[in-house]
């Protein structure tokens, strides 16, 4: 397959060509065949392999002489200073690098010796997409083995994509090996330790000594005191929608008052950490809290910690009584972290959406329901996620249908998935979300009550938590959203968007859009075997892109013919025509498929319409 690029660089040659002769034929000359005559180059000479340093860590642990006290429900954290968080090692030359085309999967691969050892760091390669990748020497055995968990093995991955183009060289210089498994240490304080059986005791008496099992599907491993005392390291398998690490605390425990005779039970508490990714580090210390209250509760902190050039760390502490074996729900929202409330109300109480707020002689609602999210303490609101459950199976299959991963949808910073439904605004750090019109009449499409779990971050990686009910009581009300027409350039030509069109000379692809009061979104989805993610990244473009808030894309689209900007914002009606830029490239990247999906919004709703077309079938 002839590369994007090469293509792309001919067109904008032509274009240039254009404005000197307007009269001049555009032609697309061919090179950078697949047979390797044209080959481009990838050049190693200033590559650089490191690997990320692990920080002096944060100790969740109180220090030895520390006291629980009565009146608090948590233990002390002391800290200690970061000793080279985001720092790095250059990679041992037993490292594995590989080179591979996206396309045809063809690789080569050596070790960061002797790529360091090569006289010519310039490699000839075929015109396309490449996986430059490097791993640590036991990655590739690790990833095949069945095994989730293991002690002391640490494994490291990194990646960059470049592309090749014929005749030009595209260097590659740094590339960073991150921790590729989950490493997880586990401490039990000294106070709770004295509530166990001693291990001798326990073996006298053939009893199961105090120890945490932590486990991955059928793979643990077991931290005795031993393990525990020393701060051994176990490593777990990720996987891309993240790992579960169950816990289990197992021992003799007395129940007894600190005066009386021991009166052994025994014990088996079990707690789960979900969401564990790859390059984390689950520090795991089980303490005692009320200890002196009588009713004493066995307390975990896990404290999270990134290896990356990012310092990312979440915070997190569970309970559950001595004598109970379950814990309860771990999304637990830190001290100080960013509190939502409610405009007009009490964000507890919910809000409930009513045909009497809709006004069918405007076309608009009377209401916009709206949240202000405010940060603690001088922070900054990082990050917002959303989870949706509903008694509704719509909605969620909806949500579902979507894409989005791990049934989560990002909120904030705005994501074009979201923006066409919500307005988000800033003032003096405090964050604002109103839903529009469109959105509005979106979800009060779903009758029922509906669930939306708020997870808020700030910069202080504080979390907070917030259930936030609406309920829909009728789901009735219709609205039509701006118009979208496809013709050919003259207007003569109508063209069914529930139809699959072949690219050819005599297709054009126009598009008019229009709305009675202003647009409020405007978006593009690219759904295509040819033109994919990884092609469109490599001409500096994205499979989904917002044309009212282009960002870094707008040169792009507007040399590809999208109206961005102001060219929307400040119009009733938008017409534009991409018949021989984009889509007129589509057929020389071989067969396949290529949609474009529009979802252009206004106060009275949203439009959605799919431009289905086919190259060479």
């Amino acid at each position: 397959m002839k590369n994007i690029l090469n293509i792309l660089s001919l067109f904008f040659a032509a274009l240039l060509l254009v404005q000197g002769c307007k009269t001049e034929k555009i032609e697309y000359t061919e090179y950078g065949s697949e047979d390797g005559s044209e080959p481009g180059y990838l050049v190693l000479n200033a590559f650089n392999l490191s690997v990320a340093n692990y920080s002096e860590e944060i100790t969740s642990s109180p220090a030895a002489d520390a006291e629980v006290s009565a009146n608090s429900s948590t233990l002390s954290v002391g800290t200690k200073a970061d000793t080279g968080f985001g720092s790095t090692t250059e990679a041992g030359d037993d490292y594995i690098l590989r080179i591979r085309n996206v396309k045809t999967s063809e690789e080569t691969k050596m070790t960061y010796g002797e790529m360091k050892a090569l006289e010519d760091q310039k490699l000839a390669l075929t015109p396309g997409t490449y996986i430059i990748s490097a791993e640590s020497a036991g990655y590739e055995s690790y990833v095949s083995d069945g095994t989730a968990a293991v002690w002391d093995t640490p494994v490291y991955y990194g990646e960059v994509t470049k592309t090749v183009v014929t005749r030009q060289e595209t260097e590659v210089t740094d590339l960073v090996c991150h921790l590729a498994n989950i490493k997880a240490t586990v401490s039990v304080s000294p106070d709770l330790q004295n509530l166990f059986m001693p291990d001798e005791e326990c073996e006298t008496q053939q009893k199961e000594k105090l120890s945490v099992t932590l486990a991955v599907g059928e793979s643990s491993l077991v931290y005795g005191r031993t393990e525990m005392g020393d701060g051994k390291a176990g490593y777990f398998k990720a996987s891309e929608g993240g790992t579960t690490i169950d816990i289990v605390l197992k021992g003799q425990y007395n129940k007894a008052a600190a005066d009386a005779e021991p009166d052994y039970i025994d014990i088996n508490w079990k707690a789960s950490l979900n969401n564990c990714r790859a390059g984390e580090w689950r520090k795991i210390s089980i303490g005692v809290a009320n200890a002196n209250e009588g009713n004493v509760q066995f307390e975990i902190n896990v404290e999270n910690w990134t290896y990356d050039e990012t310092v990312e760390v979440d915070v997190m502490t569970m309970y559950a009584s001595a004598l109970e074996e379950t814990i309860p729900d771990v999304d637990v929202s830190d001290e100080n972290s960013p509190v939502f409330a409610l405009s007009g109300g009490n964000i507890s109480n919910g809000y409930t959406l009513s045909a009497s707020m809709y006004d069918e002689a405007l076309g608009k609602w009377l209401e916009n329901m709206k949240l202000t999210l405010t940060p603690v303490g001088g922070a900054e609101v990082s990050k917002v996620e959303m989870e949706v459950s509903s008694d509704n199976e719509e909605l969620t299959a909806a949500v579902g249908a979507a894409g989005f991963r791990n049934g989560r949808i990002p909120v904030y910073p705005a994501d074009a998935g979201i923006s066409p439904y919500v307005l988000i605004s800033e003032a003096n750090g405090i964050v604002t979300f109103t839903v529009n019109d469109s959105g509005m009449s979106r979800l009060f499409s779903y009758k029922g009550t509906h669930t939306f779990r708020l997870i808020a971050t700030d910069n202080m990686y504080r979390t907070s938590y917030t259930d936030f009910k609406v309920t829909c009581s009728e789901g009735e009300i219709v609205t039509s959203g701006p118009e979208i027409t496809w013709t050919n350039t003259d207007g003569s030509v109508t063209y069914d968007f529930g139809n699959v069109y072949p690219i050819d000379d005599d297709l054009e692809v126009v598009l008019t859009v229009s709305t009675a009061t202003a647009f409020t979104g405007f978006n593009v989805e690219i759904i295509s075997d040819l033109l994919t993610p990884e092609e469109l990244a490599g001409i500096g473009l994205s499979d989904k892109f917002d044309l009212m808030n282009p960002g870094a894309y707008q040169g792009t689209l507007e040399g590809f013919g999208f109206p961005v900007g102001d060219a929307i914002s400040s119009e009733s009606e938008v017409k534009f025509n991409i018949s021989k830029t984009l889509i007129g490239l589509i057929p020389l990247l071989g067969d396949g498929y290529c949609n474009f999906k529009l979802i252009v919004t206004d106060a009275s709703g949203t439009t959605e319409k799919t431009v289905q077309l086919t190259a060479n079938n």
